[in-house]
């Protein structure tokens, strides 16, 4: 009997009690017995990682955070810095946050066009809106009655909250993508910014533009009022942040931040400062009047999407991709907590050779190491060479870590110390996938120059270049005796290679697309691959036969599949497409081609898949930016 865990059979979970604004509420809602239960779909034991950063705001009274990223909204306590709850209404990543201005309502969108709001009071879903072109920004009209939506061809929507989110107005700026949106705190006026460099402002009642501010030679990513209503702000992708006043239109000050990016603006609540947040990690603080340069925050490693004052002007929160959500002190500049959590989303994980371990890397660049059976996390390296690594792997051993990314080189990183010990290099363009051979002797790597290298792991010399690809090598695996290597790639073949020669040994030509992942069975005499379809193969390793027939599952399509210690078991990450928008692990019984167990709880692709724990434990990791650790230690019962 097949069983299935998500979280969609579990609607308790996300009846999450949410933000009352009376202080008694605030104390009673929120209230969980564990902080490590948050966000976890049943059948699952932890969650790594909260999950890419994309919004922050602050409740009006600045008790309470929230935080939209690609696993939901977490809510957490802007006093403790501790995660409250986690809302999972989403099928995909949440971008965009907005208060009502009473805080009774919390709306939020994500970029599949869906716009969910938020009962502050009860905690509960009310409604789901839709919009066809997307959500790229939302704001609520300073009454809260209205909330404006806007999307990526260029419209905006004005939707009626007293009538049940209907349609009040449209307007219409053309094919062009709309970046930001915000009301003047009168509610007369909407700006909103584009991908063409110019601040529309239109009248809010009558849905007519009244003026195009022109300036910028970049996309506007960000518009801000002041809360007098007299000045706006916009900060752009050409370096510069503009402060117009709104009467007349006119520049009262250019804020020059050399080649960066502001990717975000916003004004202090009494209007002192004007704080921009940009593509370098850099938060600049500026006096608002004067424009003068007060401070610069550092400590982001990567774009700073979001910024937002408290209501006592006493902090500012921060969002980046680089994973981080930071507090920051705002006399002083100094950053007072961080919210490393996140982790920026993981890129990729690998597990060591006793199951016991789970090391991974996330966008903010740092190295992680998690106890594979609990989910916790032992020990992070930081990097700080800035690249985006796409492979990672862990010696036999477990003392050895081996990193590749974008560039020429892979790097041999010791555990013990947190150290890189070695660069390998000597080859062009960037690697896709690297994996240690089972004695710990030898690494190799795929590139999508179409070709394969192989190094000695301890002198770092290379032994071999490996050619034959007409198109880039995605996978490369060591078969279980060491003996072998498999590689799968983008012209449709698995190529099984001499590990000791470098000599090609067969071609297995695989029907369709691209391989994305191949796995060898624990005695080795099996092959499985994956490349997107609703099809599993199984190939003979010593004929290159295919064996056992086609395994079909329909509406499913397979990217990551991964055999268990016993080899009776085979795990594949699915993805069920795009009208579901969900991703889900299926565990197979290899002699029956039965559905054992089916997971559910990831939001996206899911593109890794490992059996850890002694085969008790698999872990799988999403374009949801998390990995989620699943229990299978139980009998398969009625």
């Amino acid at each position: 009997m097949k069983k299935i865990f998500g979280i969609k059979n579990r609607p308790f979970l996300i009846l999450l009690t949410f933000l009352l604004v009376s202080t008694f509420h605030i104390s009673s809602v929120f209230a969980q017995d564990t902080q490590q239960s948050l966000g976890v779909p049943e059948g699952a034991i932890a969650m790594l990682g909260k999950g890419r950063i994309y919004d922050v705001q602050y409740t009006n009274d600045g008790m309470r955070l929230a935080v939209a990223s690609s696993a939901g909204i977490w809510i957490y306590d802007a006093i403790t810095h501790k995660a409250l709850n986690l809302l999972t209404k989403h099928e995909g990543a949440v971008s965009r946050l907005a208060f009502s201005p009473d805080g009774s309502i919390l709306a939020s969108g994500d970029k599949k066009g869906f716009i969910y709001l938020w009962d502050t009071n009860t905690g509960k879903h009310k409604q789901r809106l839709t919009n066809h072109n997307g959500v790229t920004s939302i704001a609520f009209s300073p009454d809260g009655k209205t909330l404006a939506i806007a999307d990526g061809a260029g419209k905006i929507l004005l939707r009626d909250m007293l009538n049940r989110g209907t349609i009040k107005k449209r307007f219409d700026r053309g094919p062009d993508y709309i970046y930001s949106l915000a009301f003047s705190p009168q509610g007369t006026l909407l700006a909103s910014g584009s991908l063409d460099g110019t601040v529309s402002l239109w009248d809010a009642t009558i849905g007519k533009l009244q003026q195009i501010l022109e300036g910028h030679e970049s996309p506007v990513y960000s518009v801000a009022f002041s809360s007098d209503g007299e000045t706006l702000a916009s900060g752009s992708a050409d370096g510069t942040i503009r402060l117009r006043d709104i009467v007349t239109g006119k520049q009262k000050h250019k804020l020059d931040i050399g080649i960066d990016r502001a990717r975000s603006v916003t004004f202090s609540p009494d209007n002192s400062l004007l704080a921009g947040g940009c593509d370098s990690g850099l938060i600049y603080l500026f006096h608002a009047n004067t424009g003068e340069h007060m401070q610069t925050l550092k400590g982001h490693t990567d774009k700073v999407l979001t910024v937002a004052f408290s209501s006592d002007i006493r902090t500012m929160a921060s969002g980046s991709l680089d994973g981080s959500i930071r507090i920051w002190e705002v006399a002083s500049g100094e950053n007072i907590q961080t919210f490393a959590e996140h982790y920026g989303g993981f890129s990729c994980f690998g597990v060591s050779a006793d199951g016991k371990t789970i090391v991974s890397v996330g966008l903010n660049r740092n190295i992680c190491l998690w106890d594979a059976t609990s989910g916790t996390l032992l020990k992070t390296i930081d990097r700080k060479d800035g690249t985006h690594i796409l492979d990672i792997a862990l010696s036999p051993d477990g003392e050895t870590i081996a990193i590749d990314g974008i560039g020429a080189s892979i790097g041999l990183w010791d555990v013990e110390t947190g150290k890189r010990e070695k660069r390998l290099r000597g080859f062009t363009g960037d690697v896709l996938s690297v994996a240690f051979s089972p004695d710990g002797k030898t690494v190799v790597s795929s590139n999508n120059d179409k070709t394969i290298y192989v190094w000695d792991a301890d002198t770092g010399e290379r032994k071999h270049v490996i050619n034959g690809y007409v198109d880039r090598v995605i996978d490369v695996e060591f078969s279980p005796d060491g003996k072998t290597i498999a590689s799968g790639g983008q012209d449709q073949t698995v190529r099984l290679w001499d590990a000791g020669t470098g000599k090609q040994k067969k071609v297995i030509n695989i029907p369709e697309n691209s391989v994305l992942d191949i796995a060898f069975s624990p005695d080795g005499k099996t092959l499985a691959t994956v490349n997107y379809t609703d099809i599993i193969h199984l190939w003979d390793v010593e004929t290159g036969a295919e064996k056992n027939g086609l395994r079909e599952h329909e509406n499913h399509f397979f990217s990551s599949v991964a055999f268990s210690p016993d080899g009776e078991m085979l795990a594949v990450g699915c993805w069920r497409g795009l009208e579901n928008g969900t991703g889900i692990v299926n565990i197979l019984d290899i002699s029956t081609d039965e559905v054992l167990w089916t997971f559910e709880g990831h939001k996206n692709i899911i593109d890794i898949v490992a059996f850890v724990s002694d085969g008790k434990v698999l872990a799988s990791r999403s374009n949801d930016g998390t990995v989620l650790l699943w229990n299978i230690a139980f009998d398969n019962v009625d």
